[in-house]
């Protein structure tokens, strides 16, 4: 019964954490996270192996 009860509390605590959080708001920074910008990571890359049209 007190395994039900601690459930019911977590249960709750993270009900709470959840209703806290703005899906506006990014919980997590790029630079925190290791997480880079797509437009910025293709930075030094040219067209290296393009195909290019034949007698070019």
């Amino acid at each position: 019964m007190q395994e039900v009860d601690r459930l019911k509390v977590v249960a709750e605590e993270l009900g709470k954490e959840i209703e806290r959080m703005s899906p506006l708001e990014p919980r997590l920074k790029p630079k925190d996270s290791g997480l880079v910008d797509p437009a910025h990571s293709k930075k030094g890359k040219g067209k290296v192996g393009a195909s290019r049209p034949k007698g070019a």
